[in-house]
């Protein structure tokens, strides 16, 4: 069942100010991931929760992430291995069962919706950026904003992207 979708969007400053604390990638991503695991326990008080997550990246190990993210909760693996990594977790208010999958999005509902409402979320800031600059240049063709057409993109805002004064860090990710 899933009992609730929350979403937090990650915009490219936010990205690169993790990265400027010295944060890698991998770690900017279980940053926000593990401010998500936070406000389930928040969200859900008093209830044994049970969630499934994408495996990030090729991590098997999560014990030391949950013990950062749940500092004082008792957190005891029930497995660890290639196929599967699954932890108990137990704090004051109740019991939070986690398991990371590799391409859960195949294998759970859940995350499956989860990756339609991520997409649509980057679809929908995509469309207000093309059309944030669409009213400030004529013909302007629109991007969805992949490696392949950005550079296109971003050539032909340029003018316009000077003139607001603003850092290029809050459009594109530094690393």
């Amino acid at each position: 069942m899933v009992a609730d979708i929350t979403a937090e969007v990650t915009l490219a400053g936010m990205l690169n100010d993790l990265l400027a604390e010295g944060k890698n990638k991998s770690e900017a991503v279980l940053d926000r991931l593990g401010s998500l695991l936070r406000n389930i326990v928040l969200t859900f008080p008093d209830e044994d929760v049970t969630l499934t997550v994408d495996r990030q990246g090729g991590r098997q190990r999560y014990g030391p992430f949950l013990s950062e993210v749940f500092g004082g909760a008792w957190i005891v693996p029930k497995e660890e291995n290639a196929g599967v990594s699954t932890y108990e977790i137990s704090h004051p208010t109740g019991r939070l069962l986690t398991t990371f999958v590799p391409r859960a999005d195949k294998s759970s509902f859940a995350v499956a919706l989860a990756s339609m409402v991520a997409k649509y979320l980057r679809e929908r800031f995509m469309a207000d950026l093309n059309a944030f600059f669409a009213e400030r240049i004529p013909g302007l063709a629109p991007t969805a904003g992949y490696h392949g057409d950005a550079p296109r993109f971003l050539d032909e805002i340029e003018p316009v992207w000077a003139e607001l004064y603003l850092p290029r860090s809050l459009l594109l990710r530094e690393r």
